[in-house]
């Protein structure tokens, strides 16, 4: 099992504690490389169940690596970012080290 598919099960594992309805259960988790290189470029995805609505990307420091609309990571200069996914009250992050 890789890394991405743990982590998306422990976080229904969890999410599924929050309710006994399965109806009511909600989750996210995005998945893609944790490590880039300036000038590069990578697809992030996001895997969600129980909920509904257009994902929206976002970059906490646009001068080491911006997303766009996609979910497309470019590295713009080394550092460290943090990739935000919202989808609806929904939020799940991602940090990117980019050499």
């Amino acid at each position: 099992m890789n890394k991405w598919n743990k982590r998306f099960i422990e976080l229904a594992e969890f999410i599924s504690k929050w309710s006994k309805d399965p109806s009511t259960k909600v989750g996210a988790v995005i998945v893609g490389e944790d490590k880039m290189g300036v000038r590069d470029h990578i697809q992030l995805e996001i895997e969600y169940y129980h909920c509904e609505g257009v994902v929206s990307w976002s970059s906490d420091n646009d001068e080491v690596a911006v997303v766009d609309e996609y979910g497309i990571v470019s590295g713009v200069s080394q550092g460290k970012v943090t990739i935000t996914a919202t989808l609806g009250e929904l939020s799940e992050c991602h940090v990117i080290i980019v050499e």
